[in-house]
């Protein structure tokens, strides 16, 4: 291989910077087309951008015309319901101003015919009395259902559910038909005589219970001059106790708060004696363990000393023996 290498022709000079031209022409050419590849893609992304967010705007807008249309049928739904109260609420006031003008064309029953001040007077009633303590029994009124107020449709008073009457009557004061919940003060003094003197009663002549009603106030007044009579009649306290020679002794009560609460009492005491007969049990059955564990305990401390002192009670003897041999 020579040294120098060979010089070369003009030819091929010529074809060499040929080449070169060509490889950076396509140098050139590959740079432009990687950037306009480059531009393509950058061009493509945006307008996906742009689709997706056109995309999201529309569900937008759905979303929001599906609210507005929820609102607005609520909206309607709400307005449908007002005016159907209303008008339900109208109908009402209707029929019961048809039900109070008809009062005195379609009597109920004798006992509940009411006279014409009382009709009159109707619309002159007070409001309910809205107290915090039952105006019968002082109880205070609650959120419990036990506990709510309620009203007597008579005297206008607030009750409790325990001192308003099972039994509903018809109240003339009120100018109504239908029966309506009344206290049990108002049951027993005003429309008791109702009750009683409906058999008497004709419709050619007035009633005599109708004349018997008196006021809330003349009836509370009437039933503790009654009870003031009867605890006058009573035998106090102090007093001797009658001879009961020849009377038999009455059994006790099995019915009442107090009979229940001996049953009550009764059965405590036969829980708690279960209870002390168990626990009696479980301390004997644990002390029968625990003595048991003792024993062998301390069998096992006295065979394991036997068994250490053994050696020595054998080999005494032997030595024993030597000792006399020796001697």
């Amino acid at each position: 291989m020579p040294f120098f290498s060979r010089p070369r022709t003009e030819a091929e000079r010529a074809d060499r910077r040929a080449r070169k031209e060509l490889e950076r022409l396509a140098k050139t050419q590959r740079k432009y087309a990687a950037m306009e590849h480059k531009a393509q893609e950058a061009q493509r992304k945006q307008q996906e951008k742009l689709a997706t967010r056109r995309e999201k705007e529309a569900q937008q807008q759905a979303k929001q015309a599906q609210r507005e249309a929820a609102k607005a049928r609520k909206r309607a739904e709400r307005a449908t319901a007002k005016r159907g109260g209303r008008l339900a609420r109208q109908a009402a006031r209707l029929r019961g101003g048809h039900r109070r003008e008809g009062q005195d064309e379609h009597p109920v029953s004798c006992s509940a015919t009411a006279s014409q001040s009382d009709v009159a007077g109707a619309a002159s009633l007070g409001p309910f009395a809205n107290s915090a303590h039952c105006a019968v029994c002082g109880k205070k009124f609650g959120p419990a259902l036990h506990r709510r107020r309620h009203h007597c449709r008579q005297c206008r008073a607030s009750c409790c559910v325990q001192c308003t009457s099972q039994t509903r009557h018809v109240v003339p004061q009120t100018g109504r038909t239908t029966r309506q919940k009344v206290c049990v003060v108002c049951d027993t003094l005003i429309f008791s005589a109702v009750r009683h003197g409906a058999s008497a009663c004709s419709p050619r002549a007035p009633t005599a219970a109708a004349a018997a009603v008196r006021e809330p106030a003349e009836a509370i007044v009437a039933l503790a001059a009654a009870h003031r009579r009867a605890s006058a009649g009573r035998r106090p306290r102090s007093a001797p106790l009658p001879q009961t020679a020849g009377v038999a002794v009455a059994r006790p009560c099995t019915r009442g708060p107090r009979a229940r609460a001996s049953q009550s009492s009764s059965r405590w005491q036969l829980l708690r004696s279960g209870l002390r007969s168990q626990t009696r049990r479980a301390e004997r059955v644990r002390n029968g363990g625990l003595d048991l564990d003792l024993q062998l305990d301390k069998r096992a401390l006295f065979m394991g000393r036997a068994i250490a002192l053994q050696p020595q009670a054998i080999a005494q003897p032997a030595m024993m023996r030597a000792q006399g041999r020796d001697a």
